[in-house]
């Protein structure tokens, strides 16, 4: 199942393209897995979104103390609905503008 995914040009042999294209799709898919499991380490009440109440909660469970500040400017910076809560997919753009 997996050849037959793979073989694009339907002639029963993987060249390099089809091989690379493969890779980068389970790399991607295993960037997103990894990112979820992280977002999940701080969407401490399972709400589907990141607080500042979960934020500080989840520093603090790793003995880091974040100011009031801190928050608000990391709010400020990744809120980009400005709902006051950071979605997956910001997290997930938080994370890609770090790198």
């Amino acid at each position: 199942k997996l050849f037959t995914q793979l073989d694009n040009h339907k002639n029963n042999q993987i060249n390099y393209t089809e091989y690379l294209a493969g890779a980068m799709k389970v790399k991607n898919h295993l960037n997103k897995a990894w990112i979820w499991t992280l977002f999940k380490n701080f969407d401490l009440d399972d709400s589907g979104f990141i607080t500042v109440e979960n934020l500080q909660n989840a520093f603090k469970h790793y003995n880091v103390n974040l100011t009031e500040n801190d928050l608000k400017e990391i709010f400020k910076k990744h809120d980009k609905t400005l709902d006051s809560k950071i979605s997956f997919q910001e997290f997930q753009q938080m994370l890609e503008e770090s790198t």
